[in-house]
């Protein structure tokens, strides 16, 4: 069998639908694949006019076509370089469209023409891009009914949490003081479950973005700490931060961070009713730009029973689910760690065994800081002899090793008889402690009783003693400085807090007592009584609720009830501050605040957002509009006030 025969019957039975023409435009073959798939016959369609006049009967098409054609052929036929397939609507010989990728190739002064069917793969992808299309939709509609839902929550919370602190600033009844901090921490507890519905909606809508930022991991975890510490120490349960070994600065998202501990503190302690609950912080490895940290939380709580620990961080999901459930919550903080966690490049998980405590981590990647961390100045009590006596081996540890990085020589006890006896040992030893750390409740005697122990020793000089306590007593301090404690100081103790008060307490700058920082309202109505603030607010009892606040530090309040109205004063007067709302009718805070940044009187006027919209995303369009800071509702007294008096100080420069 000759080449020619060979070549014939490899077109012949081609899965491709294929076709020879002559340069002269004459059609000399068709194989099965284009007859059957086409439909037509070579005797339909003996050359290019009539192929084009059955193939493509729209007249306006059919020119398109051709004179895309003719180049193509002439220049592969100058070229003697293929044809790249293109893509074109052909009407079959039923009647049928189909969609074909059509190429070809000179051989021997012939034209082969190559067909591919790609009808159903146009349709499948035509219907994906249509459900793609849908899902976008859907997830633009879901975001502005998140936008609208927080904005519309917000609004009457900010109203409820705000006249709540008006009421409690204004009233010093013990008895109408605690029903008012009741309400507040059920405003409170209600916004954290507002706070979780919409955190989980905002990731399933792929619309929650980390931050990069530096932070300082100290701070961090003081104020974790502090938010759960009350709760711990009313129930007596002892809390734990132990984080030896971190850097002192990373890069990250401190807020998704804090937001993850504190929801596993929060569990610990809901379901802790005695013992300890240790907040562990490690580096796991090291790289040249990033550290993989891990965290975790571990408490001697109730424990979680095996078959609860495989679907725990599902959202909804919760290990006590009974109808007469004895814990509160909705089963979303682990939920949103999960997925949290996973968008930092970590994981996490729990280890529990039921009645006997639950220890949940996660771990995360964090860059290392852009920020310098300044190499701290010698420390005053470099070399002293200190006692930490605490029953509890782990605080032991841990304030041994604060301690010791300071450069102190640390000695540790368990009880408080053997703290009264390393301290004699000391005088004796004529190696007396110039420090002690003495827990207030201990086995055999409390801190109270230790230290008149002490006293009676009658030493040569007796050690600086602090009382260290994790209860919530009221009436501690004045009992430990009534007993001869220098002060009282709070579990968890932190190597800034531990630094800053040794350094304070030994600084012959500093032995005497300062007065506390002057609170920002104080200095509002002292400096900035009569400063004139431009209220931009559609909601009349958000108005109300601000022209008290702002009224109670001397503040003088004009009310625009839109953005246009906004405009017109700002046009006719100056103000020296603006709180502009983002979302009202008229028009919006954005639009306002673009057009009063257009006016001589609006150019250098400090604008805050002061908005129920309180996403990050939200924040960016305040900042992009022209606004100088961001308030979010429900509107903090002590936050506002402090964001009011550093714009009414420094002002805003161009």
């Amino acid at each position: 069998m000759d080449s020619q025969v060979q070549f014939m019957r490899v077109l012949e039975f081609n899965p491709l639908a294929m076709a020879i023409a002559t340069q002269d435009g004459r059609i000399e073959y068709l194989n099965r694949k284009a007859i059957l798939s086409l439909g037509y016959q070579l005797s339909d369609i003996p050359d290019i006019d009539h192929w084009s006049q059955l193939a493509y009967p729209d007249p306006v098409y059919r020119e398109q076509v051709a004179v895309e054609w003719r180049g193509l052929i002439s220049e592969a036929y100058a070229t003697r370089n293929e044809i790249a397939p293109h893509e074109y609507q052909v009407t079959c010989k039923d009647g049928r469209v189909k969609t074909m990728a059509i190429g070809g190739v000179w051989i021997a002064e012939r034209l082969l023409v190559i067909f591919d069917d790609i009808t159903d793969r146009k349709v499948a992808e035509d219907a994906l891009k249509e459900a793609k299309a849908v899902a976008e939709s859907a997830s633009v509609a879901k975001s502005a009914f998140l936008a609208n839902m927080s904005h519309e929550i917000r609004t009457p919370m900010n109203a409820i949490m705000g006249l709540t602190q008006l009421l409690r600033r204004s009233h010093s009844e013990p008895e109408r003081l605690d029903k008012l901090g009741q309400m507040t921490g059920a405003a409170n507890h209600l916004m954290g479950l507002i706070n979780d519905i919409l955190d989980i909606s905002k990731i399933e809508a792929g619309k929650v973005a980390l931050e990069e930022i530096d932070f300082d991991v100290d701070e961090m975890l003081s104020r974790v700490s502090s938010i759960v510490t009350q709760r711990a120490h009313a129930k007596g349960v002892e809390l734990v931060v132990d984080v030896q070994g971190l850097p002192a600065t990373l890069k990250g998202d401190p807020t998704r961070l804090s937001q993850m501990l504190i929801n596993y503190l929060g569990n610990a302690v809901k379901f802790t009713e005695h013992g300890s609950i240790i907040l562990r912080g490690r580096v796991l490895e090291t790289t040249k730009e990033e550290y993989l940290v891990r965290f975790e939380v571990e408490d001697s709580g109730m424990g979680i029973a095996a078959e609860q620990l495989t679907h725990i961080f599902e959202a909804f999901d919760q290990a006590d689910s009974s109808m007469p459930r004895r814990y509160g919550g909705t089963g979303l903080g682990l939920a949103i760690t999960k997925h949290i966690v996973e968008m930092m490049g970590g994981a996490c998980g729990v280890d529990s065994v039921q009645g006997k405590g639950s220890t949940f981590w996660l771990t995360a990647r964090l860059r290392r800081a852009d920020t310098l961390v300044e190499p701290q100045a010698p420390f005053a009590a470099t070399g002293l002899r200190v006692l930490v006596a605490d029953d509890l081996l782990i605080t032991q540890m841990v304030h041994s090793q604060l301690l010791g990085q300071m450069g102190m020589r640390v000695v540790s006890v368990g009880s408080g008889r053997e703290a009264v006896a390393a301290i004699k040992q000391g005088e004796l030893e004529d190696d007396p402690f110039a420090l002690a750390f003495i827990d207030l409740l201990m086995p055999d005697i409390d801190g109270i009783t230790a230290l008149h122990e002490i006293q009676a020793l009658g030493l040569q000089e007796m050690p600086v003693c602090l009382l260290v306590t994790a209860t919530a007593d009221e009436d501690a301090l004045a009992s430990a400085r009534a007993a001869g404690y220098v002060d009282l100081i709070h579990k968890p103790l932190s190597a800034k807090f531990l630094r800053n008060w040794l350094e304070n307490y030994f600084s012959e700058q500093k032995k005497t007592d300062e007065p506390a920082p002057e609170p920002s309202e104080e200095v509002l109505r002292r400096e900035f009584t009569g400063k004139r603030i431009l209220l931009v607010e559609d909601e009349p009892l958000n108005q109300l609720l601000a022209e008290e606040m702002l009224g109670d530090v001397g503040l003088d309040v004009f009310i625009a009830n839109n953005g246009q109205e906004a405009c017109d004063l700002v046009l006719k007067t100056e103000y020296d501050l603006i709180l502009m709302d983002m979302q009202m009718p008229v028009m919006d805070g954005l639009t306002a605040t673009r057009q009063i940044r257009q006016l001589e009187h609006g150019r250098l006027t400090p604008i805050i957002a002061m908005t129920a919209n309180a996403f990050a995303e939200d924040r960016a369009r305040c900042m992009d509009a022209g606004m100088d800071d961001f308030v979010s509702k429900p509107v903090d007294t002590d936050v506002l006030f402090l964001t009011l008096l550093k714009w009414l100080r420094s002002g805003r420069s161009l």
